[in-house]
């Protein structure tokens, strides 16, 4: 029997009371294992905490601003120019199109070191792009098991490189090294390019909110810690279109729900 809940007290007794009652579900885990795994987004108890472990030192606040400047660059050097440039022109653009390849970039360039280019005035195929799409869809729907074997050349300014010069000489194989960085590809880009389309889409939408954005980053002159109305914009944006809206868990031992609801 499955039990779909949206009440957020049944959810975060699932996701933070209860949490190592509640492991991925077994479906998922054998649609996805394959493209991502055993890293973070399939793991659970005692193996998801050791690799929490391994990366969350690296997505801390004071430790991720380094990476700030890559998205900085990639902003001011590209999207925005592209922007720009469109609206002089008056071009119809696919703006969902445009952020995924903003997204590509940014995390490719903070994970691995790696410049796709994807961003480049020309919109250059994105053949990278493409394939971790269609692999994410194979994993869905498909019936028999294959196995992803890749390789990529790291740079020592990268997330990835961290991670190997962490381990201090710890055995971390191939194997284990793809499936984090297609774990992270999915926690960076999944998340951010339907984050930022909802949120447009959004904007558009509501002209009042988009003229009152447009005030406060002209009062504020770019200074993103002062925006208020730009930080709950975002985040209201994010509690209508959550980047991940639904997650399956299976019932380790029995329980019961605030709610009442025995599992």
């Amino acid at each position: 029997m499955v039990v779909c809940i949206k009440d957020p007290s049944n959810v975060k007794h699932i996701l933070k009371t209860r949490f190592n009652n509640y492991h991925k579900e077994r479906t998922v885990i054998e649609a996805f294992s394959d493209l991502f795994g055993k890293a973070l987004f399939l793991s659970d108890g005692a193996e998801w905490k050791s690799q929490r472990q391994i990366l969350q030192h690296y997505f801390d606040p004071k430790e991720f601003h380094a990476y700030t400047s890559i998205v900085e660059e990639e902003l001011s050097s590209r999207l925005v120019p592209f922007l720009s440039n469109a609206e002089k022109t008056a071009s119809t653009i696919d703006l969902q199109d445009i952020l995924r390849r903003f997204t590509f970039d940014s995390v490719c360039q903070i994970g691995f070191g790696f410049d796709l280019k994807y961003l480049l005035p020309s919109l250059p195929p994105t053949p990278f792009a493409d394939t971790y799409k269609t692999a994410t869809k194979l994993s869905i729907l498909r019936k028999r098991k294959e196995r992803l074997l890749a390789r990529e050349d790291l740079e020592d300014k990268d997330v990835l490189a961290r991670i190997l010069r962490r381990a201090k000489g710890e055995q971390l194989d191939d194997t284990f090294l793809i499936h984090t960085a297609v774990n992270f590809i999915m926690g960076g880009h999944d998340a951010m390019c339907p984050a930022l389309t909802w949120f447009f889409w959004l904007v558009l939408s509501n002209q009042n909110v988009e003229k009152e954005i447009i005030r406060e980053i002209r009062e504020k002159d770019g200074h993103l810690s002062d925006m208020v109305y730009m930080h709950a914009s975002i985040y209201e944006s994010l509690r209508l279109f959550p980047p991940f809206p639904a997650d399956s868990k299976e019932a380790v031992d029995d329980n019961v729900w605030p709610d009442g609801t025995k599992v």
